[in-house]
């Protein structure tokens, strides 16, 4: 049986935009658990940024990060890059969890499954169902609490996240076969938060709305409608809401008939810690963390670090993070194979050719 106590994960990243920060913040928050063992970025500006930021060793060559010999290496960079550079990465002999999405094409598609079949550790970074409220309540559909799910609304995340999601409620393999009919439109919306900024001036933008409707084989179906705007502003709210046989579930609130066939309305307890961060960005001021959430008493979900200061978001990634260093070395799973992502890329129409 292989020794899964581990000492710290080192992991390396390559990347240093909005998503690399994730994990720069998760390895500061988690000092005993996690080490940057380096960070690669695109021009001295920027590696002077990231030092100054976290307190981590920053480089413009790939060499150096090789030589590191980190336990794994995170492709943080843009879209259009990711697959390259995680085919990169992967020929160097590095188990590598990479970014969203994992394929912007069919060719990048074809090129990361050879690689996956010729030996390579690769997993993605989808960590959706992994948010602690959102794994609650597949929880506890997963359990039968409402019967077996038919049919699922879902406003909360885009496109390839919105797809392992409705895959993740409804139970369904990447084999599944099914039919998608698509609409767009454009939605006048009140500019408020950004990624960086906060806008108080009521100017109204236009802004795209993705509509999809999904019928599975088996019967199941799922209607999956969003727009970035959701996820950062205050005039945007984000809904599931998941049909089964015996009940259905809102947003964490489920009514349902139990055992001798009386309806119920019960909802997850879910107690948050605020957490004020020394930060000049709008969307990290104030964290909510989640401490614990519990079903009619039973405790569904507690921090798996501990209270540390980090968001749904960041905990979700770090477990990412603890289980690919576990599936490295042979102590479980794949934390989300690249079958999956791609599968999550094809629902969501993300090539077309």
């Amino acid at each position: 049986m292989k020794d899964c106590r581990r000492a710290k994960i080192r992991f390396a990243v390559i990347g240093a935009g909005w998503r690399a920060q994730y994990y720069l913040r998760i390895a500061a928050a988690l000092k005993d658990v996690f080490e940057v063992s380096g960070v690669l970025c695109r021009s001295e500006v920027r590696c002077g940024e990231i030092s100054g930021l976290y307190g981590v060793p920053v480089t413009m060559e790939a060499e150096e990060i090789a030589a590191g010999e980190p336990d794994l290496v995170v492709v943080a960079v843009s879209k259009t890059s990711i697959c390259e550079v995680t085919l990169e990465w992967a020929a160097r002999g590095f188990p590598v969890l990479c970014e969203t999405p994992a394929a912007m094409s069919a060719k990048g598609a074809e090129q990361l499954k050879e690689a996956v079949a010729g030996g390579a550790h690769i997993a993605v970074a989808e960590q959706y169902a992994r948010y602690a409220t959102l794994a609650a309540e597949l929880e506890l559909v997963r359990r039968g609490l409402i019967g077996r799910p038919e049919y699922l609304y879902l406003s909360q995340a885009h496109d390839y996240h919105g797809a392992s999601l409705i895959r993740a409620y409804l139970d369904l393999d990447e084999s599944v076969a099914y039919e998608v009919v698509s609409d767009e439109i454009m939605l006048p919306t009140a500019q408020t938060l950004t990624r960086m900024e906060e806008y108080h001036y009521g100017v109204i933008v236009d802004k795209l709305r993705v509509l999809r409707k999904y019928r599975f084989a088996g019967g199941q179906a799922a209607v999956y409608d969003f727009d970035s705007e959701q996820y950062r502003s205050p005039i945007r709210s984000n809904l599931i809401r998941i049909l089964g046989e015996r009940g259905e579930m809102i947003n964490g609130e489920f009514h349902y008939l139990d055992e001798e066939n009386a309806p119920r309305l019960e909802r997850l307890e879910v107690s948050v810690v605020p957490v004020r961060r020394d930060t000049l960005n709008p969307n990290f001021r104030l964290v909510r963390e989640v401490e614990k959430i519990c079903f009619q008493g039973e405790v569904l979900y507690e921090a798996h670090f501990g209270l540390c200061g980090l968001t749904e978001d960041e905990t979700a990634i770090a477990t990412m993070l603890w289980d690919m260093d576990r599936y490295v070395h042979g102590c479980g799973p794949n934390p989300y194979p690249v079958s999956k992502a791609l599968f999550d890329c094809e629902m969501a129409q993300m090539w077309r050719e």
